[in-house]
């Protein structure tokens, strides 16, 4: 496909992990203004959210080319991100009986889980991601000399990878993070 024309696979590393990283700091600054504290929101101990960089990532692959238009991408990644995150929801409430999100009696909420101004903002987001975000850190990345791009893809995936082991049995639970 395109996107690999355009993203080296060392890129495309670097990228989910600093949006991961970029959505870890967001999430945590959304639940300051409610709770009046920094929270770790996510389902890993460690400072990252991967949904988001996963979904990041399959924007890129599907839009990357950088060939579809607004209301493609727009449509494209609501779609996409509103079904991730959805199935995401699901699979941790099933698996540990907890929630991670409730969306409550907002918008055109289903179950908690998703909800309508969060499926604007996933069009947006993604639109934003393909047309300045995804270049911009491709730019940035290509800069870095191939062994440091090789060294923070071994050692922020090789922490992610023992983050993800450890949360399976001790996932990040607790005032503010869960419901």
């Amino acid at each position: 496909m395109e996107m690999r024309k355009k993203y080296s696979t060392l890129s495309i590393i670097i990228m989910f992990i600093v949006i991961s990283h970029g959505a870890w700091i967001w999430e945590g600054l959304i639940t300051m203004t409610e709770v009046g504290e920094f929270v770790n929101r996510g389902f890993l101990h460690g400072f990252w959210l991967p949904l988001y960089g996963t979904g990041s990532i399959l924007l890129i692959y599907v839009f990357g080319n950088g060939q579809s238009s607004f209301w493609k991408i727009f449509l494209g990644s609501a779609a996409i991100c509103t079904v991730m995150e959805y199935t995401a929801a699901v699979v941790l409430e099933k698996l540990f009986h907890r929630k991670w999100w409730d969306y409550g009696t907002g918008l055109f909420s289903l179950k908690g889980r998703i909800y309508l101004p969060a499926i604007f903002a996933f069009g947006f987001a993604g639109y934003f991601l393909i047309r300045l975000l995804a270049p911009y850190m491709d730019r940035q990345i290509q800069k870095m000399s191939l062994s440091a791009q090789k060294k923070i893809c071994m050692f922020f995936g090789s922490m992610m990878i023992l983050d993800f082991g450890i949360s399976l049995f001790y996932p990040n639970m607790g005032r503010g993070i869960t419901f």
